[in-house]
């Protein structure tokens, strides 16, 4: 969540939106209210909002007697044109966000569990795009063709998906 504040609206959306390529590989995670059972191993997804996570699991990420119990765990790879370290920006001091822009494609790449000191819980890992618009060549050049399971989603010749945005999607950015 971005804090408001001093800086003017034109200079804080260009520095989200210039490219800020990491050094290193970066992993971060999320609480969120979607199930593991809305996503699948081996499929691309586009996350219809700004999502952000953090370098570290807050507490108060998940909550399950509210329905947060799922830990979304996001692999940002080096040089990721796709994601945003926004701790200058957040009014979450301490947290070390970074912020995905709308319609990022994350790869999922495993269905686990987390362990904390409070309980395990589901975790969905997600490997985020290095470039969205070579996630979108690559299944074009690839004959993708529109699966009927999935409104908008692109299927390969080699069986990966592309998913655009669900209702499972909003939760997940919610």
């Amino acid at each position: 969540a971005l804090q408001p504040g001093n800086q003017p609206e034109v200079a804080r959306f260009n520095l989200l939106n210039s490219p800020q390529q990491k050094p290193e590989v970066v992993v971060t995670l999320r609480g969120s209210y979607a199930k593991a059972t809305d996503f699948q191993v081996g499929t691309w997804y586009r996350f219809p909002m700004l999502v952000a996570s953090s370098l570290k699991l807050q507490p108060n990420f998940l909550n399950p007697q509210n329905g947060k119990s799922l830990v979304i765990e996001f692999t940002i790879p080096k040089d990721c044109m796709n994601a945003g370290y926004i701790e200058g920006l957040s009014w979450f001091a301490g947290e070390e966000e970074y912020l995905l822009p709308p319609y990022t494609a994350a790869h999922c790449t495993a269905i686990t569990n987390h362990h904390t000191a409070t309980g395990t819980y589901p975790k969905v890992q997600f490997l985020v795009a290095k470039d969205n618009v070579a996630v979108e060549q690559e299944f074009e050049s690839q004959g993708a063709t529109t699966a009927d399971s999935a409104p908008r989603a692109y299927t390969s010749r080699n069986s990966q998906r592309l998913r655009m945005p669900t209702a499972a999607m909003y939760k997940l950015c919610n």
